[in-house]
């Protein structure tokens, strides 16, 4: 499988004895372990996930997500059902979507994590579970830093304020 925007696109595929690389305009897009036999399939789920985020109706269908299903954590499954209940099959199925999508650029575990929280928190969409994702990944730091010899204002000269008729 290759993603979906390189679909029905013209690609190199080089084979080795133990792996197979695709290319596409000298850009190795994507390396599969190389499998004997017949009936057998390579899929990366992630190569399908933006295709099924637009056809949610795929989505149990599909045979990289029954094959991903069999093995994924059960948290993914109450969550996908969590989803379905709140939002309906469709909008449900749509934010679970965009919840795999995450372990494109997170680490799996990190992933997980913020899914047992989500579930925990009873949240409906995916950007919730990104927002907890991101609060334990990203480093609590300020993005700002303090400008270097930048000139501080000079203390405020109160004693102004007795010749307006009152005193302090």
């Amino acid at each position: 499988s290759v993603p979906t925007k390189y679909a029905y696109m013209k690609v190199q595929v080089i084979v080795h004895i133990n792996v197979i690389e695709i290319f596409y305009a000298r850009e190795k897009i994507v390396v599969h372990s190389r499998l004997y036999g017949n009936c057998k399939w390579s899929l990366d789920p992630s190569h399908y996930l933006d295709l099924i985020k637009q056809r949610p109706q795929a989505f149990d269908s599909a045979r990289p997500i029954r094959q991903w299903r069999q093995d994924w954590p059960d948290s993914l499954e109450k969550l996908l059902n969590h989803f379905r209940n709140k939002s309906g099959f469709t909008k449900g199925t749509r934010e679970f979507v965009s919840v795999l999508m995450f372990y494109k650029e997170y680490d799996p575990a990190e992933i997980e994590s913020a899914i047992e929280e989500a579930l925990i928190s009873k949240v409906s969409c995916h950007r919730a579970v990104e927002q907890i994702l991101n609060n334990r990944t990203k480093s609590l730091e300020s993005p700002f830093k303090s400008l270097s010899g930048w000139e501080c204002l000079p203390s405020a000269d109160i004693s102004v304020y007795r010749q307006l008729g009152g005193t302090i």
